[in-house]
């Protein structure tokens, strides 16, 4: 009984040619469109790494927080460093 009523279904999808479209061709379209939109957003969203410099003035002195962050991120063993400026 499933079989019969598979091949009937089969048969009036295969009639209503609006059916067809929105059953095969949209969602391979759609495959299409996502695969060339999205292929590359590994590559395009590399780490660019860049220095930073510090000023250190009498407002630099008294941001404690910063200072300790700098520090933390210049102990790591990843290359990051940063210059402080005397003026």
């Amino acid at each position: 009984m499933f079989i019969h009523n598979l091949k009937y279904t089969v048969k009036i999808l295969f009639k209503n040619k609006v059916l067809i479209f929105w059953m095969f061709a949209f969602p391979i379209i759609l495959g299409i469109f996502f695969h060339m939109a999205f292929e590359n957003i590994e590559k395009d969203e590399a780490l660019q790494v860049f220095d930073i410099a510090v000023i250190d003035n009498k407002e630099y002195q008294n941001q404690t927080i910063y200072q300790e962050t700098f520090k933390e991120l210049s102990d790591k063993k990843i290359r990051i460093s940063y210059f402080i400026f005397i003026l």
